[in-house]
């Protein structure tokens, strides 16, 4: 059984909620928009779905997405962010721009997935 920790420091806090290798990328992609499962699959490669759908039990049980079942058939599921997800929005840009740059100090090309639709969204904002 897992031993359930608390942590003091709020950035160690936060790692616990979305670090890892794929909570970021599927914030990330919600951000965009509500996802159906296997959007979310395809949008990702590399992620099994036993691993997808670990995580977004996760995401979910620290309030960061919402899981909406449609009855249906077949059955349709789909993931949106709440409002504390979306509130992870500027960190994700900053983390992006940041990324980027670093990036191209080095001489290597972003292919993220993501690029467009979080320059799209801080354009928008703007």
């Amino acid at each position: 059984m897992k031993k359930k920790v608390e942590f003091a420091c709020p950035v160690r806090y936060t790692l616990g909620l979305i670090g890892g290798k794929w909570k970021l990328p599927i914030v990330s992609l919600l951000s965009q928009g509500t996802r159906r499962f296997t959007e979310i699959e395809r949008t990702l490669p590399g992620i099994s779905a036993r691993m997808l759908i670990k995580e977004l039990k996760a995401l979910e049980q620290h309030g960061l997405l919402t899981r909406t079942v449609f009855a249906a058939v077949p059955l349709r599921v789909e993931y949106c962010l709440t409002e504390a997800g979306r509130s992870l929005g500027p960190m994700l840009r900053v983390m992006h721009e940041w990324g980027d740059q670093h990036m191209t100090e080095r001489g290597r090309t972003s292919e993220c997935f993501a690029a467009g639709p979080v320059v799209a969204a801080e354009r928008a904002e703007q």
